[in-house]
């Protein structure tokens, strides 16, 4: 698994059965069995999403984006 994620419970019924669906730029979306939501699973962590979003070297930026919409 990626560092700063975490598996976690569907965010819109916590339901706790889900199955993959698809991946995209490496990170994995699965369908929740009782409610259809797709959703990121494992998610990034509010520490994760803090490093990503503080990033203010430019080059380190591009790099990150391009990473992202890479399939």
């Amino acid at each position: 698994m990626l560092s700063g994620l975490v598996r976690s419970p569907c965010p819109l019924c916590s339901g706790t059965r889900s199955r993959p669906e698809t991946k995209i730029a490496g990170y994995q979306l699965e369908k929740c069995c009782d409610c259809g939501l797709v959703f990121m699973n494992p998610r990034c962590t509010a520490k994760h999403l803090e490093d990503i979003y503080t990033v203010r070297d430019e080059q380190a930026l591009i790099e990150l984006y391009r990473r992202i919409a890479t399939p």
